[in-house]
């Protein structure tokens, strides 16, 4: 089962590594992953961003839509704005590691 909530700093945490490591950022013609549940499924976008960090890959599917009024200070802490699957080793910036899987992004 996919855990409920992953912040979205997992998400910039992954950036942040992808930057500072041997990286390589191409798109994902790929559909979110089968592990997601259908609801969560639904509201991505049909493709998705590939970041190769050292060993290890992060793919990356955003939601087709945020409610917000202007940025990221009007978006809820909670919300969903993304899914993440994690292939091979991978630290992020305090060193500690993510276990390879999938995860849903939230912002909070």
């Amino acid at each position: 089962m996919v855990p409920r909530a992953v912040s979205i700093v997992l998400c910039s945490i992954a950036f942040v590594a992808a930057v500072a490591a041997q990286r390589k950022v191409s798109s994902l013609a790929d559909k979110p992953p089968a592990e997601l549940a259908p609801a969560i499924a639904s509201l991505l976008q049909a493709s998705g961003v590939k970041a190769v960090v050292g060993e290890g890959t992060l793919d990356i599917w955003f939601v087709q839509s945020i409610a917000s009024d202007g940025g990221w200070s009007g978006v809820e802490s909670g919300t969903l704005v993304g899914a993440i699957r994690v292939n091979g080793p991978f630290k992020e910036n305090r060193g500690k590691v993510v276990a390879a899987g999938v995860y849903t992004l939230r912002q909070g």
